[in-house]
């Protein structure tokens, strides 16, 4: 009876501690602090921007060519989106299965995303004026894909998370 008891403690025990575990990040892509969050690219998003481009040759041959984004999104771990207010458009850098990063561009910018852009004199974005989740989609190589991101000012603010599913 005690070794069960013992046995169930240490399972109940290696269950929790692996639940707390984080991400080793994948050499290809981006870092999990950062994952599933909107951010400004001149602030906390500048050192994470730089840190993607070593990483993902795309997305730094795309920045080498436009300039730097005012925001980053990564909603979930292949893939990377780019935000650029003045421009309005974005770019979605997905990492397929293959292991290889493409891109697709979505202008002007979708009002869901409009929305829950935070306020930034720079970038030129107003106070976001969404009360709930902003969604857009986009289009990838075989999928369809919908972002929604929660607005600033809420408890989940600027968290964001994406689901593709195979193009129709």
């Amino acid at each position: 009876m005690t070794r069960t008891l013992l046995a169930c403690a240490l399972a109940v025990f290696a269950t929790a501690c692996s639940a707390g575990r984080t991400a080793i990040p994948s050499p290809g892509g981006p870092d999990p602090r950062y994952l599933y969050q909107l951010l400004d690219a001149r602030k906390l998003g500048a050192q994470e921007l730089a840190t993607i481009e070593q990483k993902v040759p795309a997305v730094s041959a795309w920045v080498a060519k436009w300039g730097h984004p005012d925001f980053i999104i990564q909603p979930g771990p292949h893939d990377i989106q780019l935000v650029y207010y003045a421009r309005s458009m974005l770019v979605h850098f997905n990492q397929g299965s293959n292991g290889q990063w493409t891109s697709s561009q979505l202008t002007p910018l979708p009002s869901g995303l409009l929305n829950v852009l935070p306020s930034d004199i720079r970038a030129g974005t107003p106070p976001a004026l969404g009360q709930g989740l902003g969604c857009w989609k986009t289009a990838v190589p075989a999928n369809t894909c919908q972002t929604c991101c929660a607005p600033p000012g809420t408890a989940a603010a600027q968290n964001c998370s994406i689901e593709c599913k195979p193009a129709r």
